[in-house]
């Protein structure tokens, strides 16, 4: 007998192994907007309420304050975690500067993690230098955003359906909270100093930064088609 006849021939070599879950780590356009919406939600929330119940921490002038709390590195590890997803997510494949615009706000949520807010009284150039790039980044980080929401959001190929025409409602009221939020945040720096001390006693800039944050946050969960969308009448089939 041939001792060779049970042996595979050259013609039937086992195919070769794909990596393990190769797949399955890869997220789609519209997990990512899931994530990032997700995490927008959560962050304003995260950071008041775990400061307040491990910390200790009252509330905060604004968000970018916590940076100096006990929270710290929740604050920059959402942050981070934000832009990372940003930088990472392309949208449609025929937009490019869906892309571009993203990179850049992922960008600006890093900035804003690594040049925290200015908080002594009577800051050192170094330091006030450093707080108005957090700003910027800051300012630039939700502008982009609202952008996205109000503008790249509410694009159509074809005919528009029913559900396409609730979906840019929802977009075009978070979008204007984004930029609603920013205007009177601008407003309320601009004020003269003895006011701005009156008005910091309600924690507006805390309120407005949380409403500008959930509103691009609730657009992009809409956006990628979370569960809830479903029931509100927003999701239909061509997932446009």
């Amino acid at each position: 007998m041939d001792n060779q006849q049970n042996l595979p021939s050259e013609t039937e070599k086992p195919a070769a192994r794909s990596p393990l879950g190769s797949v399955d780590f890869i997220l789609s356009h519209t997990q990512q907007r899931q994530m990032i919406g997700g995490l927008g939600i959560i962050f304003p929330f995260t950071i008041i309420i775990l400061g307040k119940l491990i910390f200790g921490t009252e509330l905060q002038i604004s968000l970018s304050h916590y940076y100096h709390t006990g929270v710290r590195d929740i604050y920059v590890g959402i942050l981070f975690l934000i832009g990372t997803f940003l930088i990472f997510y392309r949208g449609y494949q025929d937009v490019n500067y869906d892309g571009r615009w993203s990179t850049i706000a992922g960008l600006c949520a890093i900035g804003t993690a690594l040049f925290p807010t200015t908080v002594e009284a009577k800051p050192s150039l170094q330091t006030e230098i450093i707080g108005i790039i957090h700003f910027i980044f800051a300012f630039s980080f939700l502008a982009i955003l609202g952008l996205f929401v109000l503008v790249y959001f509410r694009r159509s190929v074809g005919d528009v359906c029913a559900e396409k025409k609730r979906r840019n409602r929802v977009y075009t009221l978070c979008g204007w909270s984004v930029f609603m939020s920013l205007a009177l945040i601008i407003s309320i720096f601009l004020l003269p100093l003895p006011m701005q001390h009156w008005v910091t006693k309600y924690r507006p800039v805390l309120i407005l930064e949380t409403i500008a944050i959930v509103a691009f946050g609730f657009a992009w969960l809409v956006k990628g088609e979370w569960l809830f969308t479903q029931y509100l009448g927003l999701l239909d089939d061509q997932r446009s």
